[in-house]
């Protein structure tokens, strides 16, 4: 996990005149992945042919690209409502693939683009901060390099909002510091933050049917360590995870989570 934690995963969305390529990214690098439904171009999405297309819509100059688009001109609505349209398209396909990631998505394409993309998008953690210039004339290497300037302070504020939050609502009933309460609530996906020490182990046996914890000191051997297994079942419910040194822990303790309810 805190291998992980420095990986920051992230998803970058390249908007071209030959319609979209999509990546999951990391600090490592980026990885092309298939967005399923998306159209091949704008005319596939409009359901226009190409000589129709050419005729209608200008070729725009713009941002200072010095590259021609055939997107539209600059001022031209409904270019832009085409474009808008075509988007529509787009984003459902993203929202379909993405819809149970809490994961942060980046926007690259020619300037004017991008904000036409961030009005009708609805995935909820889009970065307002884009990738401007020719997504197909800048090597992959540094739209990584500038995706990762972008998404880096995301994920170190997520962690500190994590740790704030705990810190706001300890003492209700959302949050708990408490393992077997927090393995219950895990194994019911209603974890929304959960904070475990790096440095320590409990081991043990947790009985999802019975909802019973057995832990022991020393480890038996059919025990598994429980901070480890709260961390998996939380990460499969797109819980937010943090695993940190124990003295860095919100109350000084082994696990603390804030529950979604």
């Amino acid at each position: 996990m805190p291998l992980l934690q420095g990986d920051g995963r992230f998803y970058l969305l390249e908007l071209t005149q030959h319609g979209v390529d999509l990546h999951v990214g990391s600090h490592v690098g980026l990885q092309p992945i298939a967005l399923p439904g998306a159209p091949a171009s704008i005319e596939e999405a409009l359901g226009i042919g190409d000589t129709e297309h050419h005729t209608e819509v200008r070729t725009l100059h713009g941002s200072g690209q010095g590259t021609g688009v055939d997107f539209g001109a600059v001022g031209d609505e409904n270019a832009k409502e085409r474009i808008r349209q075509y988007f529509r398209k787009i984003d459902s396909c993203v929202c379909a693939l993405l819809h149970a990631e809490h994961t942060p998505l980046v926007i690259a394409g020619v300037g004017y683009l991008v904000p036409l993309y961030w009005e009708v998008n609805r995935y909820p953690f889009l970065i307002q901060a884009g990738i401007t210039g020719s997504p197909e004339q800048t090597p992959l290497a540094t739209l990584h390099a500038r995706a990762w300037e972008i998404v880096a302070p995301h994920f170190s504020k997520t962690d500190d909002e994590a740790r704030e939050r705990y810190t706001h609502l300890h003492g209700s009933a959302r949050t708990s510091d408490d393992l077997a309460t927090v393995l219950h609530a895990a194994f019911q996906g209603r974890i929304e933050d959960l904070l475990v020490a790096s440095d320590t182990e409990r081991w043990g046996i947790y009985d999802v049917l019975s909802d019973k914890v057995r832990e022991h000191e020393p480890r038996r051997a059919n025990d598994g360590d429980l901070l480890n297994i709260a961390l998996l079942q939380a990460l499969a419910t797109r819980a937010h995870t943090q695993v940190l040194p124990r003295a860095q822990m919100p109350g000084g303790g082994d696990v603390a989570a804030v529950f979604r309810y």
